[in-house]
C-alpha cells in the first residue's frame, strides 16, 4: 500500500472514502485535492432538486462541498482536509451529468 498523507483525511473520510470510492490511496488523495480546485461549487449549481439537496448539506455541516467525477466531497471550511465522500445520490445523477456536459462545452 502507497503511502498517503493521512493530514488530507480525516479518520472517517479516509476510511469512508476507501469504502465507496474503488481508487488506490494515492488516486483518492489526488482526486480529493482535484474536487476542491476543480469541483463544481453549490452556487454553480442551476435551479433544481440537485442544488436544494447540496444546499441542504451545506447548512447542515457548515462545510465546503464539491461534486467531482459523480461524488460528493465535504471539506473543512478553512482547510483542503476531506470530512468524506459518498456518490451523488441516483435521483440526481441525469440533473447532475446535464451540468458536466454544460460545463465542457463552456470550457
Amino acid at each position: 500500500m502507497s503511502k498517503i498523507n493521512k493530514k488530507l483525511f480525516t479518520y472517517h473520510g479516509y476510511k469512508r472514502a476507501t469504502e465507496r470510492v474503488a481508487l488506490n490511496p494515492k488516486e483518492l488523495q489526488r482526486i480529493s485535492l482535484w474536487a476542491i480546485k476543480n469541483g463544481i461549487n453549490p452556487h454553480d449549481i442551476p435551479e433544481g432538486a440537485l442544488k436544494k439537496y447540496v444546499l441542504s448539506r451545506v447548512n447542515r455541516y457548515h462545510k465546503r462541498i464539491k461534486l467531482y467525477r459523480g461524488y460528493v466531497f465535504i471539506f473543512f471550511e478553512t482547510s483542503r482536509r476531506m470530512i468524506t465522500c459518498y456518490p451523488v445520490p441516483e435521483r440526481f445523477l441525469d440533473e447532475y451529468k446535464k451540468i458536466l456536459a454544460k460545463s465542457k462545452k463552456i470550457t
